[in-house]
Formats: C-alpha cells, sequence, structure tokens
C-alpha cells in the first residue's frame, strides 16, 4: 500500500480509505500502559512524520473514545529508465507505506489497518514512546470455532498442532465446510486447531463479505460493491476484542 486511495466506504459521507480488493487489519494487546488518550496523543505529536523524518505519526488525535492517527514509513526504492543516449540507468525515487493506528486506551487494544511494514514499524513506535508492551491478541480454539460458526459459508479451514509426524497441517477447501461432519472428524481425529479460515459474514449493513481470519489476531476484510462500509469493519474489530478479552481467551 504505496498511498492512501480515496475509495472506500461510506459513513455518514466518510470513507475507509483502502487500496485494492481488501483491507489487513491486525490486532495487538498493549499491556503495562498507563496513559490516558491525551498523553498518548501528546506523545505521538513529539514523533510526526515530515520534515526530514523518514516516519512518523499523521494527525493524530483524541475521537471517539480512542486515540487515532496515521503512520508513514518512507524508504528509498529503486527502478530503471533509459536517459538519453537509450542506455539503462537506475533511478531512486523515495516510496511511503500508510497505516491507520487506533488505540482503544480502555481495553489496551492497539488496531493497525493496512501496510504491514507501516503497521509493524507503528506498533514499535506506539510501544517506545508509551513505554508499553504489545503482543498479538491470540484467538483461542473457543474464540475460532464462535468466528466458523457465525459465518454464514466457510470455503477454506487450516488446521495446525496436529499430533502426526508426518503432516504439519491440513488445509480443507470446498463450499460448504462449516456444513460437513467432516471437519469435526478430522480436528476431532489429529486433535488440531483452526489456524486460518475463510468464509462469508451477515454484516450490520446487510453486506455478505468475505473475511480471511487467522488465529494471531489478523484479519483481511474483502470489499464488495461499492467497498467496506466503517460500521461493518468496526463490528468486527469489535467482535474480535470481544473474543479475546473475555472469557473464551
Amino acid at each position: 500500500m504505496s498511498k492512501s486511495g480515496s475509495e472506500g466506504v461510506k459513513k455518514n459521507g466518510e470513507f475507509v480509505r483502502l487500496r485494492g480488493i481488501g483491507l489487513p487489519v491486525r490486532l495487538y494487546r498493549l499491556q503495562n500502559a498507563k496513559l490516558d488518550g491525551d498523553e498518548v496523543v501528546k506523545l505521538m505529536k513529539k514523533h510526526l512524520w515530515g520534515n526530514g523524518a523518514e516516519e512518523g505519526f499523521i494527525k493524530p488525535q483524541k475521537l471517539n473514545g480512542e486515540v487515532q492517527a496515521e503512520y508513514v514509513v518512507s524508504y528509498p526504492t529503486h527502478y530503471y529508465n533509459l536517459d538519453s543516449k537509450g542506455r539503462i540507468v537506475p533511478v531512486s525515487v523515495m516510496a511511503q507505506d500508510k497505516g491507520e493506528i487506533h488505540v482503544r486506551v480502555k481495553t489496551g487494544v492497539l488496531e493497525l489497518r493496512g501496510s504491514y511494514l507501516a503497521a509493524k514499524r507503528g506498533v514499535a513506535k506506539t510501544v517506545e514512546i508509551t513505554g508499553a508492551k504489545a503482543e498479538a491478541v491470540v484467538l483461542n480454539d473457543d474464540a475460532m470455532d464462535k468466528l466458523m460458526k457465525k459465518a454464514k459459508e466457510v470455503s477454506t479451514v487450516t488446521i495446525s498442532n496436529l499430533e502426526n509426524p508426518y503432516l504439519n497441517s491440513l488445509e480443507i477447501r470446498g463450499e460448504a465446510i462449516k456444513r460437513a461432519p467432516e471437519i469435526l472428524i478430522f480436528r476431532k481425529r489429529q486433535r488440531g486447531r483452526i489456524q486460518t479460515l475463510r468464509g462469508t459474514y451477515s454484516l450490520p449493513s446487510g453486506q455478505m463479505l468475505t473475511c480471511f481470519f487467522n488465529s494471531k489476531g489478523s484479519f483481511i476484510i474483502y470489499r464488495k460493491g461499492e467497498g467496506i462500509y466503517t460500521d461493518d469493519l468496526e463490528y468486527l474489530v469489535e467482535y474480535l476484542e470481544t473474543l479475546a478479552l473475555t472469557n473464551v481467551q
């Protein structure tokens, strides 16, 4: 994701910026963080992108009970061009990766949307300036089971941690895995756990969208038609938070 696009999903006339067919979202749990939203914003403003800084935050603000900001990473990249004599010459330019950061102070959850590089650097910088620790949100077996049951249809499931010396993981594909009794047989026989699943979900807007979930607290939501409504995205994030932060975890 080299630059934020203007296409995305409407919410009261606003858009979630989105490039491509899907939006990656990663969730981390902040630990030992004793800062309120105002303090987080103040710290972020000390590490803004621009004026020679190759990476940093953009427009940190406290909004709707959370801290929101963008994180930009600039890095050199190269391509080749022809000079006036037709010779191939290397050209260096600065590229950008950009992602959104949402710090939910009350629940201690850090959400990152977009580029993997920006997400990775954004987590590291947030941890550095706040003194907190960040660990990827982990969804256990019960949580992944609930995600599978919630789906209208499941098309792909990966089962890992198999008690089988010859297999590391087992991938099951089909048009309606959720209704196939074999998936329960495979899990019980191999004593594995669901690592990833891909399925379609009915969301608050009424749309049926495809999502790919990883048990390490990350997912990709795929656009359809106009895009992905902000309400739908927030609903999925809050649902994962609930699964991870309650007794299911």
